[in-house]
């Protein structure tokens, strides 16, 4: 099929063509504008082709400067507490405990540090004290932490103190106690102090877009287990300090169960001495002293680190399904 095109016509067709050419060319000098959209509220802004560059090759985010910059003083609050510990406490772990902490919050903190100066960003001081909520609001927040949570994030942003942070009046009981009553504070504070870095750390991988740098993912990741594993262990440290005498208490055949059924023991009649097996005081058959001897045994053979199979090893192969 032939196209019969007027004068008027091929003049119209020319005069697109060469717009065309003309746009193109424009483009590919950088004449199209770039426009960076603005947060909520604020406009946006031309900006040139080597900004735009910049731009893309950015792989933090605001929020990841935030949660670093709001973890420094943070973890410098951990620091204190724990320098209380030595002149204070005469319990062996936790005197170990407190110089974990030290040795592996310091270092962050200086990871943290050089994180921000690599990337132009300010180093915040160090001082935990403009963070710390008033005490008016500390119930208050605590409650809201565990019904609002998607309201949580950026509260201390807003006049409200960093999550977990021990108050001025926690920090002056704890400098001045010491035995016991040292550590079940310095216990209970630092499981507090703990919960709220890991809360940090949930706003932050909340956040979309943020902790996409692989060596900020890393120390998020680090910083959520090794403190959820402190957690853990400062629980059980705390329990061994209550007054309650059923903790610690297991069924068996000195302790009966008493924790289960919420009792405790009052006394405590066992058989004299010559009226029971002292090698088998709970007169069990020997087919159950064999089956038990046989579990301790495998314990004992059991290997006491797991090592990481090889790469030729049967399940990292092709023939394992």
């Amino acid at each position: 099929m032939k196209l019969w095109f007027t004068r008027a016509g091929r003049a119209c067709y020319l005069g697109l063509g060469l717009s065309l050419l003309s746009f193109g060319a424009q483009a590919l000098e950088g004449g199209s504008p770039i426009v960076q959209p603005g947060a909520p509220g604020e406009s946006s802004r031309q900006i040139s082709a080597d900004q735009a560059i910049q731009l893309a090759g950015l792989r933090y985010s605001a929020a990841d400067v935030r949660f670093m910059a709001d973890m420094i003083p943070h973890h410098q609050q951990a620091l204190d507490m724990s320098a209380l510990a030595p002149e204070r406490s005469q319990n062996r772990e936790l005197l170990d405990l407190a110089r974990r902490i030290d040795a592996s919050q310091r270092d962050e903190i200086e990871f943290m540090e050089q994180w921000l100066r690599e990337r132009g960003e300010p180093v915040p001081d160090r001082d935990w004290l403009p963070h710390v909520a008033p005490a008016d609001h500390a119930q208050h927040d605590h409650h809201g932490h565990h019904h609002h949570g998607h309201q949580r994030q950026h509260h201390h942003h807003v006049g409200h103190g960093m999550e977990g942070m021990a108050t001025p009046a926690q920090m002056a009981e704890l400098e001045n106690s010491s035995g016991e009553a040292f550590d079940r504070l310095f216990l209970a504070l630092m499981i507090e102090h703990h919960r709220g870095a890991l809360i940090m750390v949930e706003d932050l991988l909340a956040e979309r877009g943020s902790a996409q740098e692989p060596t900020l993912f890393e120390f998020v990741t680090d910083v959520k287990n090794d403190q959820t594993a402190e957690i853990d262990r400062m629980t059980i440290m705390l329990a061994s300090y209550t007054a309650d005498p059923r903790v610690g208490l297991a069924a068996g055949f000195r302790d009966a169960g008493e924790a289960i059924w919420n009792m405790q023991l009052a006394a405590s009649l066992p058989k004299p001495e010559g009226f029971f097996d002292p090698a088998n005081p709970a007169a069990l058959p020997p087919d159950r002293l064999e089956e038990l001897a046989g579990m301790e045994a495998e314990k004992t053979d059991l290997p006491s680190e797991r090592s990481r199979p090889s790469l030729l090893d049967f399940a990292n192969s092709d023939l394992a399904f």
